[in-house]
């Protein structure tokens, strides 16, 4: 088992910061973890399924972020989303798990920075 780092602490506000790293999960469900580094110290994430459509949670974040998909196209999502400068809400949420306070991005509030 590998030790983690403490869960990143924000305020609950809005935030700018640059999406740093995306990783891919499969269980529970399949989803896409984004990173996103908030004053080169502190990283948070934001989680969608992993289903693309221009209607699905990941298709809309993409079209807020400027990217316009096209149906039946093949795309590199961390091409374009690495490094991008992004605006976003985040709130303390528990923890069902242990019940700690962790910062959470809410995931519909992800867009460009101005």
């Amino acid at each position: 088992m590998e030790v983690k780092p403490e869960a990143t602490q924000l305020d609950d506000g809005t935030y700018e910061g640059v999406i740093s790293r995306i990783e891919y999960r499969e269980t529970p469900y399949e989803y896409t973890d984004i990173y996103v580094m908030v004053g080169g110290k502190k990283e948070v994430k934001v989680g969608y399924p992993t289903f693309l459509s221009p209607t699905s949670g990941l298709g809309c974040m993409l079209d807020r972020l400027g990217f316009k998909l096209e149906v039946g196209k093949e795309i590199d999502i961390e091409k374009f989303l690495i490094d991008k400068h992004v605006q976003f809400i985040s709130m303390q949420q528990k923890s069902k798990k242990d019940g700690k306070m962790y910062a959470r991005i809410l995931p519909d509030s992800v867009k460009l920075a101005k």
